[in-house]
């Protein structure tokens, strides 16, 4: 957590690591090396003491700063009713959640996330995006207006939009979000998205163009499809439903999101990271991206 107002959303009750490497973004880490290699006409020279014991007085009073920033939010969480611990360490900021997540032993991991172009995050990252590619525990991603997405429902979402495409992977969520409607009374919708059809012309050459031809089908064999979760749910004493879209995937869950007010989109991940994430994307991704709603990201554990 850093004390940016971004930052400062996702307060759950549940034990999560509440991790700051410096408070401000200009003092995330420590101070760089001095350069040892000889610079022409000049002898490199070994850090002066006083040197040292300056940066080292500079990062206990910004590990002192981050230290209280955290007992005050801490505090919140108490008020609430939930419990709270704190730690401070200095690092890599997303090397650090991951790493004190683990070594806490703590059930999940909750984070706030900008907004940002497809560029910045697919080659420079954020935060978020590399915890969420590295860590094994679930994740909870928020945007700043995403806070108070569930103030309607007593603080716990209404509705839990499940996006199935057919694999093993993504079926891993429906047990999580299973156990999270039956915790909080939730509703589930399980959604399947599949891709527009195209047929071929070839008087001009080669050419495709989308139709309605087989559309009908195509929604009845994803409802088909889709029934046995609801089935399961249902007997578990849930509400649920499905719905089958024709399109864009990303678009689609963003879309069921939007139209059930209060929503919590639980979803996996391929956990792809760096340029291959860039270039070929993944579902997730984009979802924590843009949707307006929290979205729980499911780690691929056994893939």
């Amino acid at each position: 957590m850093d004390p940016a107002t971004v930052a400062q959303g996702p307060l759950p009750p549940a034990r999560v690591p509440t991790t700051s490497p410096l408070v401000t973004p200009h003092a995330a880490r420590p101070p760089g090396p001095i350069p040892s290699a000889p610079v022409t006409g000049v002898t490199a020279n070994a850090p002066e003491p006083n040197i040292l014991a300056h940066r080292t007085q500079l990062i206990d009073e910004a590990v002192e700063r981050a230290r209280r920033y955290l007992l005050n939010e801490a505090e919140r969480v108490q008020v609430a009713g939930g419990s709270a611990e704190v730690e401070v360490t200095v690092g890599n900021p997303a090397e650090e959640i991951v790493g004190s997540a683990e070594r806490l032993g703590v059930d999940g991991i909750a984070m706030a996330t900008r907004r940002e172009s497809s560029l910045a995050r697919g080659v420079l990252g954020s935060v978020t995006d590399r915890v969420i590619h590295t860590t094994n525990l679930p994740l909870l991603a928020l945007h700043p207006e995403d806070i108070s997405a569930f103030s309607g429902n007593s603080g716990a979402p209404g509705t839990l939009i499940v996006p199935l495409d057919g694999s093993a992977l993504s079926e891993k969520a429906v047990p999580v979000a299973m156990e999270i409607a039956q915790a909080v009374g939730a509703r589930i919708l399980f959604l399947r998205s599949s891709a527009t059809p195209y047929y071929g012309s070839s008087e001009a050459g080669v050419d495709y163009m989308p139709t309605n031809y087989g559309v009908t089908e195509i929604r009845q064999d994803a409802l088909m499809y889709l029934e046995p979760f609801v089935k399961s749910a249902r007997d578990s004493g849930l509400a649920a439903d499905s719905r089958s879209v024709i399109g864009n995937a990303v678009g689609a869950i963003i879309d069921s999101a939007e139209e059930n007010e209060g929503s919590l989109i639980v979803m996996s991940t391929h956990g792809r990271s760096g340029f291959k994430r860039f270039f070929l994307g993944s579902v997730a991704d984009k979802v924590v991206r843009s949707a307006g709603t929290p979205v729980l990201v499911l780690p691929p554990r056994d893939e």
